[in-house]
């Protein structure tokens, strides 16, 4: 996805109802892992368990060529490969299961085999932004009682980006009927009811997938503020949210880094 592709955000939305990518605090049991890999300091790669395989390693340099090395360093200790057929989970990230406090960043070899696709390249910078909002450095892990953003990995501190995001967009009505309206589901039918909501508050949303929970929109509204030119007057909430991201010189940081990286003009 280089240079104008990188501007034809309609397409963009396309893809991401394909449901190419995930977070996860736990492991995936319906995944198959052919491979772990150590990621050592210098990102180079060791295998745990399992077979070397070159598409593996190849996948993981077109990673480490798209995302700032120095945070890959900090936050993410293993890679595994996985496949669930073509075209289903291309990538997901979870807690390390020896180290919480890092990263396990898990890539579908059948789905890798173009990391130069749209696919490839977006679920990537979608997966990297669920670890820089739900790092311990921005999650409180271990905590008696949540005043801010309660998620799975724990209670956002109140500096934190996606508490940040989700005061913005979600605290209040927004956040109530959604709760209302997914609680208790499952599978398909949790899938319809997003669906449902998303086309209730479309102009609220980037995508569908983003309508999922916080989480999944704080990832998606910052795969579209990397990819796509900055928006002078935001009218729209889900234009707003591309632009919260700029609130972070940080985060502005990391999007000039990942376009340099993948060519895409300022």
């Amino acid at each position: 996805m280089y240079m104008k592709r990188f501007l034809l955000i309609a397409g963009l939305c396309a893809i991401f109802l394909l449901l190419l990518f995930s977070y996860t605090t736990g492991a995936k049991d319906d995944l198959k892992i052919e491979t772990r890999y150590h990621v050592n300091q210098d990102l180079s790669l060791s295998v745990i368990s399992g077979d070397f395989d070159d598409v593996d390693v190849s996948a993981w340099k077109k990673v480490i060529n798209i995302l700032p090395k120095d945070l890959l360093k900090q936050h993410v200790v293993e890679l595994h490969a996985f496949s669930d057929g073509v075209d289903g989970t291309l990538a997901f990230v979870e807690a390390n299961d020896t180290d919480e406090s890092r990263w396990t960043f898990a890539i579908d070899y059948e789905d890798a085999v173009d990391t130069e696709s749209d696919d490839f390249i977006s679920t990537v910078i979608h997966e990297f932004a669920h670890i820089l909002s739900l790092s311990p450095n921005q999650i409180q892990q271990i905590y008696d009682s949540c005043d801010s953003y309660e998620i799975e990995e724990g209670c956002a501190k109140e500096g934190s980006y996606i508490n940040g995001f989700y005061k913005t967009f979600w605290q209040g009505d927004l956040s109530s009927e959604h709760k209302n309206l997914i609680d208790g589901l499952e599978g398909d039918d949790k899938e319809a009811i997003i669906a449902d909501f998303f086309d209730a508050h479309s102009e609220s949303f980037v995508n569908e997938y983003a309508a999922t929970n916080p989480p999944e929109d704080f990832a998606e509204s910052f795969m579209f503020f990397v990819l796509s030119e900055k928006i002078n007057n935001p009218i729209s909430m889900k234009e707003k949210k591309q632009n919260f991201f700029y609130n972070y010189p940080k985060l502005a940081e990391i999007r000039d880094t990942i376009r340099a990286n993948t060519r895409v003009r300022k």
